[in-house]
């Protein structure tokens, strides 16, 4: 194994010890907190997107230092992504059932503008790779691009799931 790899290895556990820290609020940066109801088990909690953006990095990293392709990590990225839009619908149906209201939302800052943003960026990747013909920094970024852009989209996912096993109900 190569310093190279041992950097890319090193950043990925730091990147994902930064996402885990910050899906369990334990960062005591007031900018990154994310105050979500203390009852609720830590696996139903919605990760912010601090979280998800350095989950993607680390993946990039262990990507990088793997020198693998587009693999299953990445494709994990939108079976993750429709489990916190499920998880998303589950606790937005909790605080009506206790009378609580959402505040309305613009469509472009709800979960369809959201989605439109991730498959923007899935295009993106995407494009990066063909054009780039496999450089290491494009393949890093289209990554990184991927997974939050799949996460997205699976998030949507995951809402309009949701929205139909509760309409069935």
């Amino acid at each position: 194994m190569n310093l190279r790899s041992v950097v890319f290895l090193a950043l990925t556990f730091l990147f994902l010890g930064f996402a885990v820290a910050t899906w369990l609020d334990r960062i005591p940066i007031k900018a990154l907190r994310n105050p979500q109801d203390p009852d609720l088990p830590f696996y139903m909690r919605q990760p912010s997107w601090w979280a998800i953006a350095s989950a993607a990095l680390g993946v990039a990293c262990l990507h990088a230092a793997l020198y693998s392709r587009f693999s299953m990590l990445v494709m994990l990225a939108l079976a993750a992504g429709v489990w916190l839009g499920l998880v998303a619908r589950m606790m937005l149906a909790k605080a009506v059932s206790e009378g609580r209201e959402a505040a309305p939302m613009p469509w472009w800052r709800g979960d369809l503008g959201i989605a439109l943003a991730g498959g923007a960026g899935i295009a993106v990747a995407v494009a990066l790779m063909a054009k780039s013909g496999g450089h290491e920094v494009a393949a890093f970024v289209a990554v990184v691009l991927a997974i939050c852009g799949l996460v997205a989209v699976g998030r949507w996912m995951g809402a309009v799931v949701g929205m139909v096993v509760a309409g069935e109900r």
